[in-house]
Parts: C-alpha cells; sequence; structure tokens
C-alpha cells in the first residue's frame, strides 16, 4: 500500500511494508525529486522509487540502488502511532518527540461494539483549534443545537482535556430521528488538539439506553485548510445489522448538527484575543491549555486578526 497526502503543508508518503508496519516520510526522493507517492511501490521493508529504483526504508535511509553506490543522503521520517483503527502522524514544528501517545478504545475491539462507521470527511477554512473549543463553549449548544447542559465538570491532565456533560432538550423539544424527548450524558475527551472521542448514552424511560462513540480528527493541510473526519460506533442491541437499521436516524440527526458547525467554522476567524462575556472562563481555560501545543515558531493554521 502506497499513498501521496499532503498535510502540515508539506508533501507526504505513507506506504505499509511486507510486516504490516505503515511509515510516513517526505514525499520526495532527494535523488532527482520523484514523488514516492506516484508509481512507487513497497519492496519488504522499504519503499521503491519509481524513477531510479532507489528503496528507502522506513527512516528514510538509502538501502539500495540498481546502479551506483547507495545514496548518501536520507529522507525526513514521520513518527507513527496506528491505533483504533487509525494511522497517526505526529508533528513538532521544532521537531520534538512527543512525550504522550493516545490510548487504545477498549470499546474498539469488542464485540459489544459495531465497527466505527464514517459520518463524514470535510475540508474545512478554519484554525485547528476550533473544532475543540466548541467543548468547554457550553453556550453555543443550546443557541446552535438546542441542547441545555444542565450541568458539567473539567478535568485537566497534561494533554488530555475531559468534560462529562448531562444534557437535556432545549424547551423539551422532541429528538428529530426519535419524534420523543431524549436525555443524556456525555463523557468528552480531547487528546491533543487532533484527536477527541465523545462516549454518549442517550435515554428516554420509553426506550433501551443508546450508547455511541462519536469520534473526530482534525489534522493541518496547510495554513489555512483542515481535515476533518467524524465516525461513530454503537453498542450492538442484538447484532451489527439490527443496530446499525436501527441507528441510521441517529447519523443523520448528527450529521445535521455537525454542519451547522461547519458553517460557523469555515466563515467565522480566529481572534487570538477575543471578547468573552460572563461564564465563557472554561474556554479560556481550554486556551491556556491548549498553549501547550505550540512552538515559538509560528503554528500552522494562524485565521486571526489578533
Amino acid at each position: 500500500m502506497v499513498k501521496p497526502l499532503h498535510y502540515f503543508g508539506k508533501d507526504l508518503v505513507l506506504f505499509r511494508t511486507e510486516d504490516g508496519k505503515a511509515h510516513v516520510l517526505d514525499a520526495y526522493c532527494p535523488h532527482l525529486g520523484a514523488h514516492l507517492g506516484y508509481g512507487g511501490q513497497v519492496k519488504g521493508h522499504t519503499i521503491r522509487c519509481p524513477f531510479h529504483g532507489l528503496c528507502f526504508d522506513s527512516h528514510g535511509y538509502c538501502t539500495h540502488t540498481t546502479y551506483a553506490q547507495k545514496l548518501n543522503s536520507n529522507i525526513r521520517f514521520w513518527l507513527v502511532h496506528e491505533t483504533n483503527g487509525l494511522i497517526l502522524v505526529y508533528y513538532d514544528a521544532q521537531g520534538k518527540l512527543p512525550h504522550w501517545e493516545i490510548p487504545t478504545l477498549p470499546e474498539y475491539n469488542s464485540k459489544e461494539w459495531t465497527q466505527f462507521q464514517p459520518v463524514g470527511r470535510w475540508k474545512i477554512r478554519a484554525h485547528v483549534q476550533d473544532m475543540g473549543e466548541n467543548i468547554p463553549d457550553i453556550y453555543h449548544a443550546s443557541a446552535l443545537h438546542s441542547t441545555l447542559i444542565l450541568d458539567h465538570t473539567v478535568f485537566v491532565e497534561g494533554p488530555f482535556w475531559r468534560e462529562l456533560f448531562n444534557v437535556k432538550p432545549v424547551n423539551n423539544q422532541k429528538a428529530p430521528f426519535l419524534n420523543i424527548e431524549v436525555v443524556g450524558n456525555y463523557e468528552v475527551t480531547s487528546y491533543g488538539l487532533g484527536y477527541t472521542v465523545s462516549k454518549q448514552r442517550l435515554h428516554h424511560k420509553a426506550m433501551l439506553e443508546l450508547r455511541l462513540i462519536l469520534r473526530y480528527t482534525v489534522t493541518p493541510i496547510d495554513t489555512e485548510y483542515v481535515d476533518l473526519r467524524f465516525d461513530i460506533s454503537v453498542k450492538k442491541f442484538i447484532n451489527s445489522a439490527i443496530t446499525l437499521a436501527f441507528t441510521k436516524p441517529v447519523f443523520k440527526a448528527l450529521k445535521t448538527e455537525l454542519e451547522k458547525d461547519l458553517i460557523i467554522w469555515e466563515n467565522k476567524i480566529y481572534y487570538s484575543r477575543p471578547l468573552f462575556l460572563e461564564g465563557e472562563e472554561e474556554i479560556i481555560e481550554y486556551r491556556n491549555w491548549a498553549n501547550q501545543f505550540y512552538s515559538e515558531i509560528p503554528a500552522l493554521n494562524t485565521k486571526t486578526l489578533a
């Protein structure tokens, strides 16, 4: 498997070697500049350049040439962590090594849960932090999503931001996907700025409890755009087919709500010094927490006026 990518303002190549491990390198061969993602082939534990046949290992070192001595140069390699069905790449503007990693979801390999199903993927013009700030922004939930947050608690531990919510519809509105009033509780955890998991329990006195895991990733593409992906897993009722059939309207409703946010994110600007209102202290706390993920080098996605 060889796939060209473009993230962090750079052209990259993703490939999976014959031992099953995923690797990411800068895209261009240091010989004459061929893009390894177009025509490159996996050869054992290396990727072969389509232009002259040079082979590079997972650390970007040239291990083989077809007609001359090995190239005395290497390609930048990127740290990769594969978990929960995702291939994750670590980015630091100064090249520092990570001191934490994203944990495995115990539900991911559980037979009691469906496989993650895609809700949607969008390329949007937004700041990389916009999505995460929705979590502590409890007042947007009622204004935009007609959801009233009854109470919530914040837990911060290093690179992890976790909030617990109890919610109900504003003015006791009925959920559009079930036509009944649904209340619930959420546990939302952000691991850095790029990976968030929301574990949700939705219930009503006349129905079984519905348990969901909504997961989203946000990856900077360049200085303007991010790649946003949402997917979802549901705890099975009887089997996967029955569960997915029953929850199809839920998926549709979730996507509808997400698209409300997308319109905001796509057309807003990011103020580094906004005029906060009373009761928005947790957004300030979130921003202070998020500062740990930026370096002194200007970060990607600085769509801001302040």
